[in-house]
């Protein structure tokens, strides 16, 4: 929250970059990939429907904080889906 505008980089490797399928409305899209991002201020790391924050950098403690008002909810292992804004 602090960390003003930042450019965040893709923190996942490409290997390890996940091909999920998205149902977005009626269609239904296979092979998305998912990517995370990282600021390299804070190292907080941002997903499509979670951010993960360092609590103590020196720990390696880190809190999970799940958006309400993520547009994208991972549905199982490989699944997601698309809610639109009303």
């Amino acid at each position: 929250m602090n960390c003003g505008p930042q450019s965040l980089v893709q923190e996942t490797r490409p290997q390890d970059i996940p091909n999920v399928t998205l149902i977005k409305g009626t269609a239904i899209y296979k092979n998305v990939l998912v990517l995370t991002g990282q600021c390299l201020k804070c190292s907080s790391l941002y997903s499509a429907d979670h951010e993960r924050v360092v609590q103590n950098a020196e720990k390696k403690e880190y809190t999970s904080v799940y958006l309400n008002s993520a547009l994208y909810l991972k549905v199982g292992q490989s699944l997601w889906f698309f809610q639109q804004q009303c």
